[in-house]
């Protein structure tokens, strides 16, 4: 029962505080999202005019070179004497050296550039940056003159991807060979831009978060491609292929299957197109290590309301657990010494109970007083133990109280249960005098008494029977077997670890009804087993009444023969066993 209220109190008050939190959690979740979306936006544009602004530089400065060419008569006349006899005078390899200064210079002095070529119409030769005058025939580089024939007709420019094969001093390189037609003269001029060194300088112009950049010529095929999210694992040629040249910033495209955000950028001039692609998932971690804190509060207000679900029940049901405390407590002869045992009021609930309470321990103190005082008189002993009070205000204010659970749940509860079951045993210890019992009766109190320290202990133990059917209807005393049971769950089992056990037997031999109480709890040494039984026969209270008032009534109903016998062994458990001899009639077996 207490987790079913429990469990009702989280949801409620779950719905009170945790509904407006996620309603925040997700106001703050948009605005975030929102915020990296447009930071991302304005980061990945700009990151690309950057480009665009670099990459116009580059090509600039590289065709800066033609300009010299072009509007000077006396150096393309010196270059193309050499290409067409092999041999020039001395003012001719003057202006070619000047050249080469100002060509060498120029690819040395920009990290982006790795060299230049110039080349006529119908020569079988170059002038590079590097080399000077170059053969086509011998040179290593020769793969760029293969692309001038697809030189379009239509454009002053073309770009195309391509590799510089290694030599002694270096490796092979992928560079971005540009060829731009010359004004005036008719030839080409070729700007290498080494691929590697271009996108390490992009860099830091990139952001931070994991995307794809691409530079697509006219055609829409890739001649660059970079990725810092570990890898090309998307196919992009078919999407490129498709894509128009106008692309809104910021716009989403599904790519193979994969969602991303696109930035794209054309170049007129060179007939390119920048792209950039950040994955979704990308921007979903980032958008994720913002909600940080606000997912912590979400957790602490989630222990908040266990906290106060978990408080709110305890609180609630402490009073029934102090009922039943106080009552057990009484049953073993302690009573409350001053008024710091009465519950405060806070509710009907509580003045009901602590009239309950205040009756209860009134009646079983004065009751147990007054079979103290008279004890010492054995003829009066028997009567002072089977003194009781009128149940009926006990039981009829205990049904109020299960008649208000009921009301305020509205179906009958664990608390109903307990209450029920604790008004049947009222009923059966405080019965009149001369209402005989049965063996059936006092077995059935004693279920009864099980069940609530259940309650208290639940998953701790369990109580069986070992009785024969025909043995139900014979004559017993009332309350003898309930403290010897209490006695095994208090001082046996919750002291022990594990599951515990406790087993009533009752057989007939010789003309006698034998009753053992046994379970597998801790059990005692020889020395306070020894105490225990030496305090049973000397009359000696052994710390509470329990044991002590029902191995006097035995005595006094039955005789010597019919007094406790204790057999205990420590770690193993104990058996608390008596016989008494079989009557026909029960008028006379009433305590």
């Amino acid at each position: 029962m207490t987790r079913k209220f429990f469990l009702k109190r989280l949801k409620s008050y779950f719905m009170i505080i945790m509904i407006p939190a996620f309603v925040l959690f997700v106001v703050i979740l948009f605005m975030a999202g929102s915020s990296r979306v447009r930071s991302l936006k304005t980061t990945s544009w700009n990151a690309l005019e950057n480009i665009d602004e670099t990459f116009d530089l580059i090509a600039a400065n590289s065709f800066y070179q033609q300009d010299l060419m072009t509007l000077n008569p006396q150096l393309a006349l010196s270059l193309r004497k050499i290409f067409l006899f092999k041999t020039s005078n001395y003012s001719d390899y003057v202006f070619l050296n000047s050249m080469q200064t100002i060509l060498n210079s120029a690819a040395k002095s920009h990290p982006f550039i790795h060299s230049i070529y110039l080349f006529l119409d119908q020569y079988d030769s170059f002038f590079s940056s590097n080399k000077g005058i170059c053969s086509l025939r011998n040179y290593y580089d020769t793969s760029w003159y293969d692309s001038c024939a697809q030189l379009p007709e239509d454009t002053p420019y073309y770009l195309t991807q391509r590799k510089i094969p290694a030599t002694g001093n270096s490796g092979e390189i992928n560079v971005l060979s540009i060829y731009q037609k010359m004004s005036y003269v008719d030839g080409i001029i070729v700007a290498n831009i080494p691929i590697d060194t271009f996108l390490n300088n992009m860099q830091n112009i990139f952001p931070s978060w994991d995307n794809y950049f691409f530079i697509l010529n006219q055609d829409n095929d890739i001649l660059v491609s970079h990725t810092n999210a570990g890898g090309f694992s998307v196919n992009f040629n078919e999407y490129f292929h498709y894509m128009p040249k106008s692309v809104k910033a910021g716009s989403w495209a599904v790519v193979d299957g994969s969602l991303f955000m696109k930035n794209a950028l054309f170049n007129e001039d060179y007939g390119l197109t920048y792209v950039l692609l950040t994955p979704v998932n990308a921007i979903v971690q980032n958008i994720v290590n913002d909600l940080a804190w606000p997912f912590i509060i979400i957790i602490a207000n989630c222990v908040l309301v266990f906290i106060l679900a978990l408080t709110t029940t305890r609180s609630n049901f402490s009073q029934i657990q102090y009922v039943i405390d106080l009552f057990d407590d009484a049953e073993k002869g302690i009573f409350p010494v001053d008024s710091s045992s009465k519950k405060d009021v806070k509710s009907e609930y509580d003045l009901i109970l602590n009239n309950v309470i205040r009756l209860f321990l009134n009646t079983t103190f004065l009751n147990s007083q007054l079979a103290e005082q008279k004890y010492k008189k054995q003829a009066a002993e028997l009567t002072a133990l089977q003194l009781q009070i009128n149940p009926h205000f006990m039981v009829n204010t205990l049904q109020t109280l299960n008649f208000e659970i009921y009301r305020e749940v509205g179906k009958p509860t664990t608390a109903n249960n307990i209450i029920e079951q604790l008004s049947d045993i009222l009923k059966y210890s405080l019965a009149p005098v001369d209402v005989p019992v049965t063996l059936a009766d006092e077995l059935e109190n004693i279920r009864k008494y099980v069940q609530i320290q259940k309650y208290r202990f639940p998953d701790r133990f369990v109580v069986y029977e070992d009785v024969d059917d025909e043995l139900m209807d014979l004559p017993f005393k009332r309350l003898v077997l309930q403290p010897l049971i209490e006695n095994s769950i208090t001082h046996g089992l919750r002291p022990a670890l594990g599951y515990g056990y406790i087993k009533i037997r009752i057989f007939i031999r010789d003309g006698r009804l034998w009753v053992s109480v046994i379970d597998n709890g801790i059990g005692m040494d020889r020395i306070k087993l020894e105490n225990l039984r030496r305090n049973l026969l000397q009359d000696i209270s052994t710390g509470g009444i329990g044991l002590n008032n029902v191995n006097k009534r035995l005595i006094l109903n039955y005789g010597r023969k019919s007094r406790l016998n204790i057999l205990s062994h420590e770690g193993l458990g104990t058996a608390i066993s008596f016989s008494i001899p079989i009557r026909k009639s029960i008028d006379t077996l009433s305590l």
